[in-house]
């Protein structure tokens, strides 16, 4: 900026562009620029001395680098959409690597895939049904590469987790939580987590974009939830920006990325426009259900990439601690599923779209 001030028509916004150009270095790069004004008889050295490292660390609104993000903050390049799309043109002739599961349900002693890398996730549920519950199963089974409850995941890179709306309180809990089912009680360098309820919704997206920028080594991205990243779910435009922001994520990073969305009472629509573009673009949703006064909550998957996994339920032990039920709480189908009526606005196989009822106790036997 110093150098390019010079010239009477500078402008600050086209001198970030054509600094990000030159360090895609599309045929030119940062040096070319360099070189040109040591023609001209400006030596950047000269003119605008670095400061040094220590200093560097210390200027104002420095961000303090993550794991993977060592040095400078990353320079986000500018984006051809021409040149990526002309790039990309498919090639019969060239051979494509297959997407595996990283993150899976076991049931039955048989694995169904859920979520791959560069895939979108969503849980969805009605209001206080368990869906953060369900996401921190997902995350403690990537932390421990363990099974939890019924989920089983392969991702060893790292872990990111943004709390978009819950008080302090609430978010140490649940990452405590998060943290008791991993079996991990110390720090571990693989997981991240940041709460953001006090940003707005355009500081929250520019930090995320921030943490994720040149992110290579992430495997799980954590939104909870997506509505917090939105200026109005229930408009259009807003909620395609959203969708898109969180499509270039996840194609940038190769991430799975995991979120939650609340469905609306009754009919359980995925809510507003967010919801509608979200469950169009999504890889994968997943349903959490909770009736008022039952001790269990049911899980099942709505949409999926691969097979769909069946049915299944969990509770919460006194300590509220989510535990698989036991075998006599396996789904019925009511009679009015059996005739083939199902009120769901998204039907499933008939083996999920059924009702969760009450675990058995042992006193249930006694006269």
């Amino acid at each position: 900026h110093d150098l390019s001030s010079i010239n009477p028509e500078y402008d600050s916004r086209k001198t970030d562009r054509q600094f990000n150009a030159c360090l895609r270095g599309a045929g030119y790069g940062i040096g070319t620029f360099y070189q040109v004004c040591e023609q001209h008889g400006f030596r950047y050295k000269e003119i605008v001395p670095l400061p040094e490292r220590a200093t560097y660390d210390k200027l104002p609104g420095r961000i303090i680098q993550l794991p993977g993000q060592e040095g400078e903050a990353p320079a986000k390049p500018a984006f051809d959409p021409l040149a990526y799309v002309l790039g990309n043109r498919f090639d019969v002739t060239l051979p494509f690597a297959d997407i595996p599961a990283t993150i899976s349900v076991g049931l039955d002693n048989q694995a169904y895939g859920v979520l791959g890398n560069g895939m979108i996730g969503v849980v969805v549920g009605e209001e206080k049904s368990g869906k953060s519950t369900l996401i921190q199963a997902f995350v403690a089974s990537s932390i421990g590469l363990s099974r939890t409850l019924n989920i089983e995941s392969g991702i060893e890179k790292n872990i990111i987790y943004f709390d978009t709306g819950q008080p302090d309180y609430w978010f140490n809990k649940v990452q405590h939580s998060i943290h008791k089912m991993a079996r991990h009680f110390d720090n571990t360098d693989r997981y991240q987590a940041f709460p953001m309820r006090r940003l707005n919704v355009r500081q929250r997206v520019e930090v995320i974009d921030h943490l994720l920028a040149g992110r290579k080594d992430l495997g799980l991205i954590v939104l909870d939830g997506i509505v917090d990243l939105c200026t109005d779910f229930n408009n259009e435009r807003a909620a395609s920006e959203t969708i898109e922001r969180l499509m270039q994520w996840s194609d940038e990073t190769g991430a799975t990325i995991l979120t939650a969305l609340h469905l609306t009472k009754g009919n359980k629509y995925m809510r507003g426009h967010l919801g509608s573009i979200l469950g169009q673009k999504a890889d994968g949703v997943i349903e959490v259900t909770h009736a008022q006064g039952e001790p269990d909550f049911g899980v099942k998957c709505r949409l999926s990439r691969y097979a769909p996994f069946p049915a299944w339920t969990f509770y919460r032990d006194a300590s509220g601690a989510p535990c698989l039920c036991d075998p006599a709480a396996l789904p019925v189908q009511t009679e009015r599923e059996k005739l083939g009526y199902i009120d769901d606005p998204y039907p499933v196989p008939g083996q999920m779209a059924m009702p969760i009822v009450a675990r058995r106790n042992d006193d249930d036997d006694i006269p």
